[in-house]
């Protein structure tokens, strides 16, 4: 690894750098309140270090720094912040250093899925937000439900990850490359050419689709969603709706947007009808839920569409009379301000099921506006204000 590398990615490096700091304190005593503080630091400090990191193309690394990778690192970082400040209540005791150490690794798995050009990196990126999820996701109220949630996650995430590998080995296939620049070339010099390669390239997409579908929960890939945000906490449940859209959305635009040149004729109708199918399921089923969780998880179905369809837009105006980057601006502002109300929201939530009290049911939330305590009275109305920006009332 080069000095330009290290400079790059130096924050990536002080976050994993801090997750090993927090696991190995973690062995030698018990502090939750010190390894929260901890990880909010090795954040900030991240923070500042990417303030200076140069951009541009790594010469001996897969990796590359534009302007799509500093707006989702950034995203990711932004989140990671958040989220280990909403780690506390039933996240304390003898696996608070794992839970925080997890959650930054998870972070910086999301802030290097950004920058990848090459699919094995990208893949490995993937993974590392994976396998620190399914530890979240174990460590969160400890229960019998939890459990399962995890389980339930863990097998279809894998299931997920070979039906994305297998994508990828056709891919590889078609283009005899791992490398995302190339395989652009090598497609575009071969578009519109059938045969065996063309046949590859097309099978790849639907496979990559189906794979990254399941991190985006988007139909038909959404079905372990509702259970699972049953069965976890709040806090893991906004990671869920959270981190893998961030680096779903990156894997998409880089391997199919970037990478799958001379298919677009096919992306942006598959898109299209991925993201219409999401949109119309989650909002009908949501109608049926009196859970707050599943109720949520269907929302998060339902945005997965409405995040798809700006990607759809963008590829299917290439060349046409709008922006080519119309469609792909509006997906990633839609994604911030999705991101800020949906962690909010599930902030709230926690807050109102501190100490003996878990607010569960959606008629729980009748009369917290008006209740005696004036904290619940503030926190309902923020809920109040997170839920408007979910379905989209102005000027939220």
């Amino acid at each position: 690894m080069s000095a330009e590398t290290i400079a790059m990615f130096a924050a990536e490096l002080v976050v994993v750098g801090t997750a090993i700091a927090i696991y190995l304190g973690g062995a030698f005593g018990d502090r939750p309140r010190l390894w929260r503080w901890v990880a909010v630091g090795g954040l900030v400090v991240a923070a500042v270090v990417l303030l200076e990191s140069p951009s541009g193309r790594v010469s001996d690394a897969p990796l590359e720094v534009d302007a799509l990778a500093n707006y989702l690192r950034w995203l990711s970082l932004a989140s990671g912040v958040l989220f280990v400040m909403l780690g506390t209540g039933p996240i304390a005791g003898p696996n608070t250093a794992e839970y925080f150490g997890s959650l930054l690794l998870a972070t910086a798995g999301a802030m290097l899925v950004s920058s990848t050009r090459d699919l094995v990196f990208l893949f490995v990126g993937l993974e590392m937000v994976s396998l620190p999820t399914y530890i979240l996701l174990y460590l969160g109220r400890g229960d019998s439900a939890s459990q399962e949630a995890a389980a339930k996650y863990f097998y279809l995430s894998i299931f997920a990850s070979a039906m994305l590998l297998y994508g990828f080995s056709f891919l590889y296939g078609a283009a005899g490359s791992l490398d995302l620049g190339q395989i652009h070339a090598r497609l575009s010099a071969t578009h519109g050419s059938e045969g065996a390669f063309s046949v590859f390239a097309k099978i790849a997409l639907g496979l990559v689709l189906a794979g990254l579908g399941f991190r985006l929960a988007a139909v038909p890939f959404h079905f372990y969603a509702p259970d699972v945000y049953q069965g976890v906490t709040h806090q893991n449940a906004a990671l869920l709706s959270i981190l893998p859209k961030i680096v779903g959305l990156a894997a998409v635009v880089r391997v199919v947007v970037v990478g799958m040149a001379g298919l677009q004729a096919y992306a942006w109708p598959a898109l299209l009808a991925i993201s219409l199918a999401t949109m119309t399921l989650g909002n009908v089923l949501a109608l049926w839920q009196d859970d707050l969780r599943r109720l949520l998880a269907y929302s998060a179905i339902a945005h997965a569409g409405y995040l798809l369809i700006g990607l759809a837009a963008f590829l299917g105006t290439q060349g046409g009379n709008l922006p080519a980057w119309d469609g792909l601006g509006a997906m990633l502002f839609y994604l911030l301000t999705y991101g800020l109300a949906t962690i909010g929201a599930f902030a709230a939530l926690s807050m109102f099921g501190q100490g003996d009290r878990q607010l569960d049911k959606v008629e729980e939330l009748a009369g917290l506006a008006w209740a005696p305590d004036g904290a619940d009275r503030s926190m309902a109305w923020l809920l109040a204000v997170f839920l408007l920006s979910l379905t989209g009332i102005p000027p939220l």
